[in-house]
């Protein structure tokens, strides 16, 4: 299970690490954006398995729709909208 991005910070990076092994924690971040073939209901699935697995937010970005649904460990997901107008 990747996501399309991650972010891990620096710190929790543990010291002596390869290059080439997978990263031993689980990121703080993870980003999905939903594609054309996919489903905002996969990807909430998605995000849920992430959370499952100890990453600390989950975004999905619906481009489509302009909103980010943040996902939390402990809360319920939240969903905001982009309301800006473009000129």
């Amino acid at each position: 299970m990747i996501p399309d991005l991650l972010y891990i910070s620096y710190n929790r990076l543990p010291l002596e690490r390869f290059e080439d092994e997978a990263c031993p924690v689980p990121p703080e971040l993870a980003i999905e954006i939903i594609s054309p073939e996919q489903t905002f209901g996969e990807m909430s699935e998605k995000a849920i398995d992430y959370l499952n697995a100890g990453v600390s937010r989950v975004w999905v970005v619906d481009s489509k729709a302009k909103t980010i649904t943040i996902f939390y460990p402990d809360a319920p997901p939240q969903t905001k909208r982009n309301e800006r107008k473009q000129l």
